[in-house]
């Protein structure tokens, strides 16, 4: 018969480091991932990869934790410096307790909100520790500004997304004096969340920007989901001149600096919702605070 026990994905295109098409290479992993549910073993081939960024890898971590949820083994080969990367970082599996011990990366962290109820305060209250720890010369704003950035990013995952399985990875790249932050999950999506709340929106797109604009599943809880995104986004984009892709369930938007969010992508599809930043760290003094 047709034994499929051991299954090869070869993943090509992983250099450069636009945001974008990363998460494009990402949307296409998850599709070959999820295609190979009928092996017992997938090898996740990226030997041809010369760069990755976090909006490749928290999303097909949490692809490959599915599979394995599935009992699917999974194995990731790649070149050495890629490998010391991602050994470093516990990828795919992450971790709910990230040790501060890591060059210029925070670990993968998990955010199995089913799990472990504490994950997102673990992992919120160490992020700070592990900015200050890489950013020591970076004024006190900036440390602040990117913690709350995060802190608010997995605070949506935590509330709405109901997910199984969400990751978060943050890289501090020292050359270029960027910081990207990604987040995925495989909960409801936001037009679902905005379903299950009866909030209504014209289509897909629309739901994504007024999730950007604020629009908040949870009104009553003082702590609302859209003022969280709203507020992260012009943070990242206006106070630190960086930009975000927001993606749920097959629709994309990018938002670089001023610019009015734009659609992306139009054919990837992810189940879930990715939240993904990158910024730049300010020369300055940064006042977060107007921001919030």
């Amino acid at each position: 018969g047709g034994d499929t026990a051991m299954k090869s994905i070869r993943v090509t295109g992983l250099t450069g480091d636009d945001p974008l098409h990363h998460y494009e290479r990402a949307c296409k992993t998850y599709q070959a991932l999820q295609d190979a549910d009928d092996a017992t073993e997938v090898r996740l081939d990226l030997t041809a990869a010369r760069w990755t960024v976090p909006l490749y890898l928290s999303p097909v971590a949490v692809a490959i934790q599915q599979l394995e949820d599935a009992g699917v083994g999974v194995t990731v080969q790649c070149s050495s410096k890629i490998q010391q990367y991602i050994d470093q970082i516990g990828f795919p599996d992450g971790d709910i307790h990230p040790s501060e011990s890591y060059e210029n990366a925070l670990p993968l962290c998990r955010l199995n909100t089913d799990a472990d109820e504490d994950a997102i305060e673990i992992v919120g209250s160490k992020v700070y520790d592990l900015l200050r720890t890489h950013l020591p010369n970076q004024p006190s704003g900036v440390l602040t500004g990117l913690q709350y950035t995060v802190t608010e990013i997995i605070d949506n995952v935590d509330q709405h997304s109901q997910c199984r399985h969400g990751t978060l990875l943050v890289q501090h790249y020292p050359r270029k004096e960027t910081v990207d932050i990604c987040v995925a999950d495989d909960g409801i999506s936001i037009h679902g969340a905005y379903d299950a709340f009866g909030i209504e929106y014209t289509d897909a797109v629309d739901a994504l920007r007024k999730a950007l604009r604020g629009v908040s599943t949870k009104p009553d809880a003082g702590h609302e989901r859209g003022y969280g995104l709203r507020t992260t986004t012009q943070m990242v984009c206006e106070g630190l001149h960086g930009s975000i892709v927001f993606s749920s369930n097959g629709t994309t938007l990018y938002k670089n600096g001023t610019d009015e969010p734009t659609v992306v992508l139009p054919d990837q599809q992810w189940p879930g919702t990715v939240f993904a930043a990158r910024l730049n760290l300010p020369d300055d003094e940064f006042e977060w605070a107007q921001f919030v």
